[in-house]
């Protein structure tokens, strides 16, 4: 008897997490968001401090990623065919946030990757979070994983969170994704 209770109550735990889990996968990607972005202070490859307030009136897409995370290596090529696209639009901005890295020769790393896949990204440094890692703004902007894109209006507002590489989905699709969520942005 007690095994069936138990049983009982473990399947109808199973039977709600799906019925939440199912709820969130069909949530629409493109719901709009309006989330004030976390400021940030942080220093690019150059040594130079960029904050989030420097790109007040501006589109501003940040990319959370990683010298070690595959995922945001797949994503890359997607994202980079957008900056492309927007090259010659000064209204939009594209941060690459390197963040929680296990090696002390991040740095490096960094260029060493960039340098390597012919990337030109904006990169942004993390700082030390109270963990002792490389994760203030990774925590700050309540992440659960990398890679993570934030779409970030002209007024410091996040509009769009996109989490996680889609495998599903062809880069050509990416970046029409991304593209259209940009021009949503702009429109606001």
């Amino acid at each position: 008897m007690l095994f069936r209770s138990f049983l009982l109550i473990f399947l109808m735990v199973v039977a709600i997490a799906g019925v939440r889990a199912q709820g969130q996968e069909r949530k629409p990607a493109d719901s709009m968001l309006t989330v004030q972005a976390p400021l940030f202070k942080m220093k690019d490859m150059n040594g130079k401090v960029a904050s989030l307030s420097d790109y007040k009136g501006k589109v501003v897409v940040l990319m959370f990623w990683s010298t070690w995370c595959q995922p945001c290596h797949l994503d890359f090529p997607s994202v980079n065919n957008v900056i492309k696209d927007y090259a010659g639009d000064t209204s939009v901005v594209f941060l690459f946030i390197d963040t929680r890295e296990k090696a002390s020769n991040y740095r490096e790393l960094v260029q060493e990757d960039l340098r390597s896949h012919h990337y030109d990204f904006n990169v942004l440094f993390d700082e030390m979070g109270p963990d002792g890692m490389q994760s203030k703004y990774y925590t700050a902007y309540g992440m659960i994983g990398i890679p993570t894109k934030f779409i970030i209006d002209r007024n410091g507002i996040i509009r769009y969170q996109l989490i996680g590489y889609n495998s599903k989905m062809k880069n050509e699709e990416a970046a029409i994704t991304l593209q259209q969520l940009i021009r949503k942005v702009k429109a606001v």
